[in-house]
């Protein structure tokens, strides 16, 4: 198996690619070049001698590579021959051009399965896509003494590390992820007001934001459709082509210009979700702070880590102890310090994040909102993480009161999650079920 990863985008993204890499070189004894944004001439030097062998796919994350051009604007990869598999790990509405003018021979792996029907629907261009949930990383024995853990030996004759004790663990409760709020603003297009013809923008964007702070279980695509239709301006005939369709009727709320063809009206409605979706990082911004009030308010104290904090009243609480922008492998030792991590998903609604598993391979007690796809694999709520409803955040505090106080239960729920997690989580086992896959297929 010959392959190529495209790295240099972002320092996350090159831990997971790094970690692909591993797994590939090692377990599956795979040929890997790594050709670096940030040194592309380095890069393509080394491509012309690695192509001259079959190459199995060229694998990168967040479009990085996807459009490299040789002279007469050709694509490098359909001229090469060489299949994509693209993970993006957001939502395919922030890639809209890139999608939308995407190499023939491109697969799409995303983060999120209503993200499947999206891109089927809006990007028919697209080869095909396919469900790639996030992996972990499990802590090394390199990292045991920094950790604080200890190790004990499992029923398998395995050697794992145990829940770290109370005294290793000095963190209580850790939210390891940026808010957006501050920098919204510069998703906002320049040409917004091109709605105003069909729509009232200030309300549209009122209306959205209260469908989603009041329904928080649907996604941003289907409250953008669900609105466009109750402004007559996309058919009702239109208003099917989700699976979690609400059923909402029809009436002319002050809407004009109705899109009658069904490509009209899906370019149209593509459009708008593209243009709008910094509401759905408004919306996801909401909830991270109101989440965030409601356990410091309860006199509990909260370390948190990411971008956008600092530009926010609320990092000056006493009990909201912010600690800046800091690396992955930084992020992952914070993990192994905390008797519990709190964590939100990106408005995906039956998708999945690697904090979650990250959390879990460091005996950390996990609570995290709900997605339809983490009810699936966790059914007994508690016994392996607590997951809960955004529309449940007041019954927060009381919950992260009583694992903190009951060290059994909490380390229970911990040992739980770092098993199952280390069978089914990590980037080994989601290169074994989800990319060998993929990669057979082309």
């Amino acid at each position: 198996m010959r392959i190529i990863i495209f790295e240099g985008a972002v320092e996350p993204l090159d831990f997971q690619l790094e970690e692909i890499r591993s797994v590939l070189v090692t377990k599956y004894d795979a040929d890997v070049l790594v050709i670096n944004s940030k040194d592309l001439l380095k890069g393509l030097g080394s491509l012309e001698n690695f192509t001259k062998q079959k190459v199995d796919c060229l694998f990168t994350m967040n479009n990085l590579g996807i459009n490299l051009t040789l002279s007469g604007n050709n694509n490098l990869w359909e001229l090469f021959q060489i299949p994509i598999i693209n993970l993006i790990v957001d939502h395919p509405m922030n890639y809209d051009e890139v999608l939308l003018s995407a190499p023939s021979n491109m697969v799409l792996g995303v983060v999120d399965r209503n993200h499947i029907d999206y891109v089927k629907r809006f990007y028919p261009n697209i080869k095909g896509v396919f469900f790639f949930p996030l992996g972990g990383v499990p802590a090394d024995e390199n990292c045991l003494e920094e950790e604080g853990t200890d190790t004990k030996e499992s029923a398998d004759g395995d050697v794992h590390k145990s829940v770290a004790g109370a005294n290793a663990r000095d963190i209580d409760i850790f939210y390891p992820g940026g808010i957006s709020k501050p920098f919204l603003g510069n998703m906002v297009p320049d040409d917004l007001e091109k709605y105003q013809k069909y729509f009232d923008i200030e309300k549209f964007q009122k209306d959205i934001f209260d469908r989603l702070t009041g329904e928080p279980s649907i996604t941003f695509e289907r409250a953008v459709e669900d609105k466009l239709t109750e402004l007559s301006i996309i058919p009702d005939d239109q208003n099917d082509k989700y699976t979690t369709n609400s059923g909402n009727p029809k009436n002319a709320a002050g809407g004009t210009g109705a899109l009658q063809a069904d490509a009209e009206s899906d370019t149209f409605l593509r459009k708008t979700i593209s243009d709008f979706r910094f509401l759905e990082g408004l919306a996801c911004s909401y909830f991270r702070e109101n989440i965030i009030h409601e356990i410091i308010s309860a006199g509990l104290k909260v370390t948190v880590c990411g971008n956008g904090w600092n530009a926010l009243p609320i990092s000056k609480e006493p009990n909201f102890d912010y600690r800046g922008l800091v690396p992955m492998k930084e992020v992952l030792a914070m993990m192994s310090h905390s008797k519990l991590v709190l964590n939100t998903l990106t408005w995906f609604k039956a998708g999945f994040h690697d904090r979650i598993p990250n959390a879990m391979l460091r005996h950390a007690a996990l609570i995290t909102d709900e997605s339809s796809y983490i009810n699936e694999r966790f059914l007994e709520n508690g016994k392996e993480m607590v997951h809960f409803s955004l529309s449940e955040i007041s019954t927060l505090p009381d919950t992260i009161n009583e694992l903190l106080r009951d060290d059994g239960k909490r380390n229970e729920m911990a040992e739980n999650g770092y098993e199952k997690a280390l069978k089914e989580d990590t980037w080994e086992a989601r290169v074994e079920e989800y990319l060998l896959p993929e990669i057979g297929k082309l």
